[in-house]
């Protein structure tokens, strides 16, 4: 995902029309406007990847790098994303409606349930994520964020990503026996 959308700019167009009709002046226009494609190019990376959600290999990199946080063979730019985010807006101190806004913001309202029980110092938490990965991630932000003497339980309800097809069928057999005497 990007802010900033490709652009297809014609250059030619820009000039006067005296100007257009010139072989030379659409041959320099025509050779520009790939120069100015890349340029776009390499201005919207930059752009983009000043923004975590829009960051792209090279930017979620930097962001890693400067949280301390390091990169796992097997992850996807998504899950590195999502690391990131649950590091980047860590607030002291730590307080119900902080854990409650930073669910809302990592997970979304309704996709998680939390039950607290604090007569016992317990918090139970329910998630349902379709990749580990960012379960892993809730749980070592809760050690981070939740005060040592509250335990917590987290469940995480995998979701399958595979779609099974049933096939129905109904069918209906009948069997019509009739005799017919001749004669007699």
């Amino acid at each position: 995902m990007t802010i900033l959308e490709n652009i297809n700019v014609n250059l030619l167009s820009y000039l006067p029309q005296f100007m257009q009709e010139y072989m030379e002046i659409r041959n320099i226009m025509a050779s520009e406007e790939p120069e100015l494609r890349l340029l776009w190019e390499l201005l919207r990376k930059v752009f983009n990847n000043q923004f975590i959600q829009y960051c792209d290999e090279d930017g979620i990199s930097k962001f890693e790098e400067m949280l301390g946080l390091h990169r796992y063979e097997n992850d996807t730019l998504e899950i590195r994303i999502f690391r990131v985010l649950t590091y980047w807006n860590d607030q002291i101190p730590y307080t119900w409606r902080v854990l409650v806004n930073r669910m809302d913001q990592l997970y979304g309202a309704g996709n998680y349930e939390l039950r607290p029980n604090f007569n016992v110092y317990e918090l139970g938490i329910t998630t349902k994520f379709d990749d580990a990965k960012k379960y892993d991630e809730l749980n070592n932000m809760l050690k981070t964020i939740l005060p040592a003497n509250l335990g917590f339980n987290s469940i995480n309800i995998l979701t399958p990503k595979v779609v099974n097809t049933l096939y129905v069928s109904v069918g209906a057999v009948t069997n019509i026996n009739t005799l017919i005497e001749i004669g007699g």
